[in-house]
């Protein structure tokens, strides 16, 4: 940048911007893992997300799922998982190289 004033004094500056990736990240709140291809898997969906790893638990605080970037199927030992809420962790790297962690509640619904 050149300002330069009235009285014709000039002067200069400089600086470098950084313009990195966008990190953008939704993590649906309800899934149906019914088979029809519509919201079978439950898992984070965005931008910028380079890696991430899932934790599903139960109500009691059980770990039933837990997967690099792969999303949850609603089975448990493969069984179908009751109608019910669980806790999710989400661990997010991304494109930047930063840590994100999201936790919440989803609702599988059959």
């Amino acid at each position: 940048m050149v300002v330069t004033t009235e009285f014709g004094c000039k002067d200069t500056i400089s600086k470098i911007v950084e313009v990195r990736d966008e990190f953008l990240i939704f993590i649906p709140n309800a899934f149906t893992p019914n088979g029809d291809g519509n919201n079978d898997n439950f898992r984070p969906k965005g931008l910028g997300i380079k890696t991430y790893v899932l934790s599903i638990f139960d109500r009691w605080g059980n770990l039933i799922f837990q997967s690099g970037d792969k999303g949850w199927d609603g089975t448990y030992k493969g069984n179908l998982c009751q109608d019910d809420i669980y806790v999710y962790k989400i661990i997010v790297i991304d494109n930047n190289n930063l840590k994100h962690e999201k936790t919440g509640h989803v609702s599988l619904l059959k």
